[in-house]
């Protein structure tokens, strides 16, 4: 880990010797940590694909001002002994050119063998061949026992008893790319069904989302007082999984191994990313000038599974319909079921058998790209979308 202050920066000056290793490794984007939350999703799947395929132990370099940041300190700490933090604005200044020019472009993209994929498609596909490696050196983040403690401490006060289990769930409802947005109120079905089975739901954001009605074994937290950067780790870190929607938190559970149920989600492309323990419930597509439904299929291919704001929708002529809450809700059974160990229907199985199998066959066939569909769909999609 290299933090530089003034002093060090006196010492070590700007020789080229003394830079060789920081460029070699290049710079991670500065937005990756201090810009919206969901920025720092690729740069936790880089640091997988180097540590586990390239099996490097050099850190890429992340240039700070003395001012900068992080969007959440307490995730950042995570990342931090993986990078080589930089952080001063009198270095900012003198390598911000040359940091540019080495720039890792982790934006839209990802490196896998040689190639440079959308990141979705690299996450699937490292997925599939970590399976295959003997050791890996890196997988998921834990939590230390001090922050177990802490944790648990702060469930007591809420009022939680000892070993219950808990969902996060999280529904967007930001300014800008109102197509990613949902409303909280079609979740309380699913809210129930989960406190019925012994759950607790604990809804996460901030205090700008509409508040949600008292239900005995909901946890309304933005508008708690034991809200905090910390609070919002350790519940991602320790839900039995988590319902989100299209924002930055929901990948936060992923990187402690927790699955998702992603529900009312564009862009759709993202559920490459998701494993066989998530489940996938898109928001349903359709041509405004036909009616004509737009079957799963086509919404996970290029280009429609990567558009992701309201111009883009509306230049295409495509109408979009947000999940309903029995939609919803059906989906939210499947998942619980799922991960409780239950017999799932066979007309579930078998569709989303057909349906992974055509997708797998429609990418290696149309794109040469041997990507693996693993998330399961959920029936409540299926059943109107599968074609």
């Amino acid at each position: 880990l290299i933090e530089m202050g003034d002093k060090e920066i006196k010492n070590i000056g700007l020789k080229k010797k003394s830079l060789s290793g920081i460029f070699k490794t290049g710079f991670i984007p500065v937005e990756t940590v201090i810009g919206s939350f969901g920025n720092i999703w690729p740069l936790f799947h880089y640091i997988k694909y180097k540590k586990n395929f390239e099996e490097s132990e050099e850190k890429p370099n992340l240039l700070l001002r003395d001012n900068d940041k992080p969007t959440n300190e307490v995730l950042f700490n995570f990342f931090r002994p993986h990078l080589n933090v930089i952080k001063s604005t009198a270095l900012n200044y003198k390598l911000n050119y040359l940091s540019e020019l080495h720039r890792i472009p982790i934006g839209v993209g990802l490196p896998f063998k040689n190639n440079y994929y959308p990141w979705p498609f690299t996450i699937n596909l490292m997925q599939q061949e970590m399976k295959n490696l003997e050791r890996l050196n890196f997988n998921y983040f834990k939590l230390s026992d001090e922050d177990n403690k802490k944790g648990k401490e702060m469930l007591k006060k809420i009022g939680l008893p000892e070993n219950a289990w808990y969902v996060t769930l999280h529904v967007r409802q930001g300014k800008g790319e109102l197509v990613r947005n949902s409303d909280p109120l079609t979740t309380l079905k699913a809210v129930k069904e989960i406190i019925s089975r012994g759950g607790y739901v604990f809804r996460v954001g901030d205090k700008s989302m509409t508040k949600l009605p008292k239900i005995k074994g909901l946890i309304d937290y933005p508008f708690s007082e034991q809200k905090s950067e910390f609070m919002d780790i350790f519940l991602a870190a320790t839900c039995r999984f988590c319902i989100g929607t299209s924002s930055g938190y929901f990948p936060v559970p992923t990187y402690f191994g927790k699955p998702l149920l992603l529900i009312n989600f564009l862009p759709s492309l993202v559920y490459f990313a998701l494993d066989e323990k998530c489940m996938f419930l898109p928001k349903h597509l359709s041509y405004k000038n036909n009616e004509k439904i737009i079957p799963i299929q086509d919404i996970l291919q290029l280009p429609l599974g990567w558009l992701i704001d309201d111009d883009q929708y509306e230049k295409k002529n495509i109408r979009i319909k947000d999940n309903d809450e029995d939609e919803i809700w059906i989906a939210t059974k499947e998942m619980l079921d799922k991960l409780e160990g239950k017999k799932l229907n066979k007309e579930f199985i078998d569709k989303n058998l057909i349906f992974k199998n055509n997708l797998n066959k429609k990418y290696l066939e149309k794109y040469k790209l041997p990507l693996k569909a693993m998330s399961d769909i959920s029936s409540a999609y299926l059943n109107k979308n599968l074609i």
